[in-house]
């Protein structure tokens, strides 16, 4: 399937109108809208799946480790679209290794090792120390 087909496969009509304003944070989505999906760069795939995640326009949104493998630049990008759907009152559960990632978007930690939660809190509360104490680094 390609950028476009895995963008539109739930959509009415298969249309693109709510991308448009992610394709101006993720240009290279729009570029690529004709190219077949699995082609994409690791990091492009995460952009690929970040987008359609966050387009759907549902109360709650899962994003499975969106910065692995991702550039910077765009790792900022997403940031900025976590809070604006953070803003519009939508609920994100993030899985997340990058804790700068964590850091700059969360509002609450969930620290699990092993499938086990090991510390939870505000990050008012659980402090960068805590959590790397937890991790096997």
């Amino acid at each position: 399937m390609t950028v476009r087909d895995n963008l539109a496969l739930m959509r009415a009509g298969r249309q693109l109108a709510p991308f448009r304003r992610y394709f101006e944070r993720f240009p290279i989505l729009e570029r690529r809208l004709g190219q077949r999906a699995g082609t994409l760069s690791g990091g492009e795939k995460k952009i690929l799946s970040f987008v359609r995640g966050l387009a759907e326009d549902r109360p709650l949104v899962l994003l499975d480790e969106p910065s692995e493998g991702v550039q910077w630049e765009n790792i900022q990008m997403m940031e900025a679209s976590i809070a604006e759907k953070k803003a519009a009152g939508v609920a994100l559960v993030v899985v997340e290794q990058n804790l700068t990632f964590a850091e700059r978007t969360a509002d609450r930690y969930l620290v699990m090792d092993q499938g086990r939660s090991v510390l939870e809190g505000s990050p008012a509360t659980v402090d960068r120390d805590r959590i790397l104490a937890h991790l096997h680094v």
